[in-house]
Parts: C-alpha cells; structure tokens; sequence
C-alpha cells in the first residue's frame, strides 16, 4: 500500500468515525443508555457523558475496511491476522459492554481478557516465542512458555490502556502513537489495514477532545479501552514475531512505555499499602501531574515522553545490540518511578493556604477547638462537590456555600475570594478521595461527621430539588465515614423540611 492510498484510507475512516460517533452519542444521549455519570469520588468529570466510543471505533473500522476491501477488489482476501482480530474484537467490547453497564468483577474481567486472547493465538498461530537477545548471554527461546507469556503480557497491555484512561485523549493518544510506531517502522502499516484503526481512533479524538464543545464529549468506556489496548497488544506481538518485519521485542515496550510503567508502578505501590489493585484511586502518572499542570499540559506532557521513548527506542535498535536497549529501558524505568513514587509531592497552593498540607495524612488525631475552621473547609469542598455533581451550581446552593465561607473567612484572616479559590483549587487538582474519607474517619468527631452531612444535604436541597446524582455521592460518603442509614435519613428529612 502506498503513502497516498494510505492517507486515503485514513481520510475515509476518520469521516466514517465522526459520522458513526456522532449518531451513537445522540442515541445515547436521547435514550439515556451508557451515560457515565460524576461521582466526584472515581469520575471527575463534569457532565454526564456517552460510553459510546468503543462502539463508534470498532464499527468505524468495520464499515472503513469494507470499502477499502470493495475498492480494491479484495472481497475473500482480508489478512488472517486481521480478520482473527476483528472476530476476537467483536464478542470482547461486547462484553465489556456489560461492564460499562454494571461493574463486572476483577475476576470475570480477567477470564474474559485470557479467553480472547487464546482465541487469537490458537486461529493464527501467532504467539511470543522468541525475545531476542535481551540480557547479551543469547538468544531467549520460550518454548513451552510461549503461549502463557503471550497472554500474560496481552491481558497486562489491556489493563495498562484501560488503566491510563484517566483524562480526555490519554488512553486514545497513547494508543495512536503506539500504533503509529509499531506500523511505520515496521511496515505493517503498508500491508494490513492498521491505517483504518488509527483513522477510526482519530474520529473518537475529535469528540473526545471535544473540538465540537464541551456538551458534545464521548468517552470510550471499559469496553473501549479494553478494545484499544487489545489491539495495541497483538500488533506489537505480531510485529516482533512476524520474520517479514523483523523488529525486536523490547523495542516495543519502548512504544508502550507509560502505559506499561504506570500499570506496573501501580500494582507494586498498592499491593505494598496493602490496598485493592482494582480499587479507584488518583494515583496513577496523569494524577500526578495534574497536580502543577492543566488536563492539557498533562495529556501534551505524557504523549510527547512517549513519542520521545518511541524515537529512543528506534535509535537503540538500529545502533546497538539488543542487551544494550534493554539495559536503557531498565535506566530509563527507573528514572520514571523516582518521579512518579519517590520524589516528594509538588503541593499546590492558593493564596497562602496550602492544601496539599491540610490533606495530608496526620500522625496524630488534631484536636477540634472553636477557632478550627478546618470542619468548615471541608464541608465546603464537599458541598461544592455535591452542588456541581450534577453539572452547574444554582444561586441558591452557591448562597449557603457562601455563608460557609463567611464563617472560615472570618477565623483564618483571609477574602472570602480567596477561600473560594482554595476550594475551586482543591476541586480541579483533587487528591485522592479516598485518602480524604480517611482523614475524616481518623479526625472527626460523630457530630461533626453528622454536621457534615447535614450541610451537604441543605447545600443539595437549596435549590428544592434533589439530583440523583447529589443523592447517590452523600449516599457514599455517609456510608464511608460510617454513618447509619437511618441516622442519614433523619438528616435528609430535616434539610428537605427546611426547604
């Protein structure tokens, strides 16, 4: 295939896409189905947006390779890889479909991610069994251990890309330039119809990025970066296997770096804290970032490290031998995690008040006085949560946010300007949720616990309507700082009855 056939196909299917994805979030949208809703505690986003991007892409691709196979009279002839792949991609993001829906287990997730994937190996044939040279002492031969490393390292890849999809055209971006690697400098791209993936995907960025506004975002949902991340793993396994392409094994993990090291960063820090590995948490590289830079900052940060480690990656294999690659991905892994885990946090700060400070963890319980505003500023950020849970805040909710803010305006010597600030600052760079909830429950008193869920329940009621989405994140919160359901109802009674 040549440069312009290519850049033809891309052109068709990033149309079909842009076609294909904006009729499915309108259906979406005009249904109510696979509607991601905030809950500022895992998803922080602002409006409730489709799940519909995994569906747009795989259909984009289909209809997109449809007429490219049309066109060039090749009905009968698709590729066995590709076709395999495409046949394993349908039941898969059907499935996670299910996900998206209702939260499968970890464990069903997993049978599901090893299935597929043997599924391809057994069709085709195609599996790691040789990883080259990696260490200088020879070549590494897997034999019997082919077929086990194969899915090990295709169902870690899916966790990695559905892993990173924290912020807007990460898991799609970093995806993209994977892809855009392993194709080019390969030449995979020239036979096979990778080209149409990646248009399809560019289609999916256009809204996800949101370049038609704000109320007009997708997201790819489990299903979607599952989808990506699958097919992200098989190409780089087919590339680095196929005698036709010939390139290195480890220089594929320099295509897929970030993905991969946060993934696996993540695993070792929270087994080490002893915390779940499929429980939410803002602890992955982006979060981390987000700290001291915009969603766009981090999201241009990220891919531009990965098109650089791709471009590293390409120089080491073609002017040394292949030990020599995996010796400076091994440096080049460990530079990452003393910034991502061993470099003491940026803190931000607004005005002189800093919060990373205030949210830390205490070695000691703080004692509550009257001139401790700090019970104050955490039911504000709360309530500011809980007023925004549902898109905008209302006069009215922002009138009681307010009179809050009067109060610990008064106590610390600060604008009340400013306290807003702290607090807006606090809602865009959030630190873990959970890590809050923590504090509360080590530091609070039962009253307090309860004057907490009071104000946010006046706060939800102030504008005499109580959103579903309001309910369901006072709901969590109650129930994670451990207040009884029946004491949560006589608090919600009380703030509907003010109103």
């Amino acid at each position: 295939m040549e440069l312009n056939t290519i850049t033809n196909y891309l052109i068709i299917s990033i149309m079909a896409s842009l076609a294909i994805n904006y009729v499915l979030r309108n259906f979406a949208k005009q249904k109510k189905l696979l509607i991601d809703i905030p809950d500022r505690s895992r998803k922080f986003h602002k409006r409730a947006t489709p799940l519909t991007g995994g569906i747009g892409i795989l259909l984009a691709v289909i209809i997109s390779t449809e007429i490219y196979l049309d066109m060039n009279n090749l009905k009968g002839y698709m590729p066995e890889f590709s076709q395999k792949l495409y046949v394993a991609s349908i039941p898969l993001l059907l499935i996670f479909l299910i996900d998206d829906f209702k939260n499968l287990r970890p464990f069903h997730r997993l049978i599901i991610q090893v299935t597929l994937s043997l599924y391809v190996i057994l069709s085709t044939d195609i599996y790691l069994s040789d990883l080259g040279n990696l260490f200088g002492f020879g070549e590494i031969k897997l034999g019997i251990l082919s077929i086990p490393f194969t899915i090990f390292c295709v169902v870690g890849i899916m966790n990695a890309f559905n892993m990173i999809d924290g912020i807007n055209g990460l898991c799609s971006g970093s995806a993209m330039v994977a892809l855009l690697f392993i194709g080019f400098y390969s030449g995979l791209m020239y036979d096979s119809v990778l080209i149409i993936i990646i248009g399809s995907m560019i289609g999916f960025l256009i809204f996800n990025l949101r370049f038609f506004g704000k109320k007009r975002g997708v997201f790819l949902g489990d299903s979607g970066s599952n989808l990506i991340g699958f097919w992200v793993a098989w190409c780089a396994v087919y590339s680095s296997q196929n005698s036709i392409y010939q390139v290195e094994a480890i220089t594929m993990l320099w295509f897929v770096s970030i993905p991969l090291l946060d993934c696996i960063g993540l695993i070792f820090s929270r087994f080490i804290r002893g915390i779940s590995i499929a429980s939410p948490g803002r602890d992955h590289i982006h979060h981390k970032l987000l700290i001291n830079y915009s969603t766009e900052g981090t999201l241009g940060i990220i891919l531009l490290i990965s098109i650089c480690s791709g471009f590293l990656g390409i120089i080491l294999e073609n002017n040394f031998d292949t030990w020599v690659s995996t010796f400076m991905f091994f440096l080049f892994s460990s530079f990452y995690y003393i910034y991502a885990y061993g470099l003491k946090k940026s803190q931000i700060k607004a005005g002189e008040l800093n919060m990373f400070n205030f949210f830390k963890k205490r070695t000691q319980p703080v004692k509550k006085t009257k001139n401790n505003y700090e019970v104050e500023l955490t039911a504000s950020i709360l309530a500011y949560e809980i007023a925004r849970s549902d898109g905008d805040i209302s006069e009215s909710e922002l009138s009681l946010l307010y009179n809050e803010i009067k109060k610990i305006s008064v106590k610390v010597g600060k604008k009340e300007e400013k306290i807003l600030e702290i607090i807006e600052e606090y809602s865009k760079n959030s630190v873990s949720f959970y890590e809050f909830i923590n504090d509360i429950n080590k530091d609070y008193t039962q009253e307090e616990k309860l004057s907490l869920i009071q104000f946010l329940y006046d706060v939800a009621y102030a504008d005499n309507l109580l959103e579903v989405n309001e309910e369901r994140l006072i709901r969590r919160i109650a129930d994670l700082i451990k207040i009884k359901d029946i004491e949560v109802l006589k608090i919600k009674d009380r703030s509907k009855n003010k109103n």
